[in-house]
């Protein structure tokens, strides 16, 4: 499904985003479990490597979070969760941990352009796998806001580091970055 995430982005952040690598602003890590463990009528939901969710009777994680396999499927499959859940071992959960992100709105994000991204990054064998570190490469937009702003934070035209790097998308096309000690 496509969905026109440039435009929501203009109409509800009219002042710009902040674009800052997904592993700052989540937690990012697989599950435990293998596919064989889904149950007919367990209780919770249990991601697996495939659009279709099965069952499990018990959880791993209770949380908010976008779930993604990391082989098969990578760039076409993506979930939103709200509560308790079981996770394959080669499906990946993204838990953002800062109240700037809106997990809903990263969902549809994911959805229109981590294919794109992730096909100049993936390992291709008979199915494409992804790894943490990239998706933790991932730019995800953040609205620029006053609380985005630390005192530790500064503009500039060129980044020097790449421990730390925003980049604020303006209405006039032209970009600058910020460059602090956290996102």
């Amino acid at each position: 499904m496509k969905y026109n995430v440039e435009k929501m982005i203009a109409e509800l952040c009219p002042t710009g985003v902040l674009y800052c690598e997904m592993g700052k602003l989540a937690q990012i890590g697989t599950g435990k479990s293998n596919g064989n463990e889904a149950e007919d009528n367990g209780e919770y939901p249990f991601f697996i490597r495939s659009p279709i969710v099965k069952r499990k009777n018990c959880y791993e994680y209770d949380e908010e979070a976008i779930i993604i396999p990391g082989e098969g499927g990578v760039g076409d499959i993506f979930h939103y969760i709200n509560g308790k859940y079981a996770l394959h071992q080669r499906v990946y959960r993204i838990h953002f941990t800062t109240k700037d992100v809106d997990t809903r709105f990263m969902y549809y994000y994911l959805s229109a352009n981590f294919k794109v991204f992730i096909q100049r990054k993936a390992v291709n064998a008979t199915v494409t796998s992804i790894r943490k570190p990239m998706i933790e490469q991932f730019l995800s937009p953040s609205p620029l806001s006053p609380s985005s702003k630390r005192s530790s934070v500064f503009w500039t035209h060129s980044p020097t580091s790449r421990q730390n790097s925003w980049q604020n998308s303006r209405r006039d096309g032209s970009s600058m970055s910020i460059i602090g000690m956290s996102c």
